[in-house]
């Protein structure tokens, strides 16, 4: 699950969000405070990568849409 702080990746066995990755200048703790809920996190936290250039043509595609 991708949010506008992070990735959030289902654990398999027990079907927890784990975040896996904060995005560029977002902190754990920052994405902890935006959770309701006691937010497990990987043992360690990726940045996510920047979007590539398709992926910002096809975002701003949709902005413009709506």
């Amino acid at each position: 699950m991708n949010t506008d702080l992070g990735i959030l990746e289902m654990d398999p066995v027990t079907a927890e969000l784990t975040l896996t990755s904060c995005h560029s200048g977002v902190s754990v703790e920052r994405v902890r405070e935006a959770t309701a809920w006691p937010l497990k996190a990987a043992a360690v936290v990726a940045e996510t990568p920047p979007p590539t250039p398709l992926e910002l043509l096809t975002l701003r595609g949709l902005t413009a849409a709506v």
